[in-house]
Parts: structure tokens; sequence; C-alpha cells
């Protein structure tokens, strides 16, 4: 991309430790970047960059928790996959949020074990968190996954395990997370960001 000239980048790290060099690369030469979600490891607003473009984080994890709670009649073990890198501020606050929610407003929900995920196979390492969990856990009466792609990992595991009625929720729209919603079938909802109106402020700020 750099050596196209250009004098914006839009982007999302989703490894902000692993490319951090190559956005501090396009911030030396001049390039203004705008992030989505989170910033590049050790880069600095106003800076560096010029600022990070973000959903209501907090408020979705808050939603599907609700969300994972009204597919279980408020109450039951769960089980939960999160982002090991705690530097991610958007998925950690989701997560921290399905906590706090639970915590708070249903007594009777325990989250029995929850597992650690790294980039870059989301997916594959959901599943063997979340087979892991079930296989200690085998009353575990749903899951929750940080966004759409581990969710997709722990559906497989909850496939594989022959347990049955396992809603999982999540957050950030996904189009095989969309497909099972519309069916029915194991992802019972998410708390959803609005990618669209994040990728028209992004471009605002590029412009200005």
């Amino acid at each position: 991309v750099l050596a196209k000239k250009p004098d914006v980048i839009l982007s999302i790290p989703i490894d902000p430790t692993a490319t951090a060099s190559a956005y501090k690369k396009a911030a030396d030469a001049g390039v203004k970047i705008v992030f989505l979600d989170l910033p590049a490891k050790d880069l600095k607003a106003g800076e560096d960059y010029v600022s990070v473009v973000s959903a209501d984080n907090y408020g979705n994890g808050v939603a599907s928790a609700h969300i994972l709670a009204k597919a279980l009649d408020c109450k039951g073990e769960v089980g939960a996959v999160h982002f090991a890198d705690t530097s991610s501020y958007a998925v950690q606050q989701r997560w921290q949020a399905f906590q706090d929610t639970l915590k708070s407003d249903y007594p009777e929900m325990e989250i029995v074990e929850s597992q650690e995920v790294n980039a870059p196979d989301f997916a594959g390492d959901s599943e063997k968190g979340a087979s892991a969990i079930l296989t200690k856990h085998p009353d575990t009466k749903g899951m929750w996954a940080f966004f759409d792609i581990p969710a997709e990992g722990v559906k497989q595991a909850v496939k594989t395990s022959g347990l049955k009625d396992i809603p999982i929720a999540t957050v950030d729209l996904g189009l095989n997370v969309a497909i099972d919603i519309a069916k029915g079938e194991d992802v019972v909802g998410l708390g959803a960001q609005l990618p669209y109106d994040q990728g028209v402020t992004e471009a605002k700020l590029a412009g200005y």
C-alpha cells in the first residue's frame, strides 16, 4: 500500500502487536492513519495516527449477555471463549460486559469456565477451547464467544460434543452466524456493531 503513496490509510489491526511495525512505518512516511476498533501497539494518538473509530463494545457485550440469559430462562452454567490479548480494548470490553451483566442481573447463571483464544486461528482455537469446556463441564447450558468467527468454532465444538440445545451468543455480525440466527439454529443472537456507520465516520476523519 505504501508503494502507492497514499495520503490516508483506513485499517483495523487484527493483531495490534504483530502489525505495529508496519503501521509505524506508514506513520513515519507521513501517512495519516485512521484505525477501527483498536490502534496498533505503542502508536501514539495524534502523533502516529489520527483516531480510533469504535462501536459501543461494552454495550454490545451487555446485549449478548441478555440474549443468552433469555435463551436459558435466566439460569444455568455457561462457558465462554475470549481473546487472550488484553491490549485489544474492543473485545476485552465485550468480555468484561458479559461477565458484569451475568453477575449483576442473573444470579442463577454462572460462568463455569472460560478459555483464552489467540490470533490468527480464532475459529480453530475457539473450537479447542469450547471442546475443553464442554468435556469438563457436560452440564453446560450455553456458550458465549467474543465475535462471530470464534462463535463458528464454538458451534463446531458443540456439534462434535454431541450435546444438544446449547445456545450460543456472540458480538459482531458475520454471514455464518447471521444464517444461524435466521434459521433458528445454534447462534441465538448477538450484540451488533454498526459497521456502515463506523465506515462513514472513518471516511469523515480521513477527509478532515
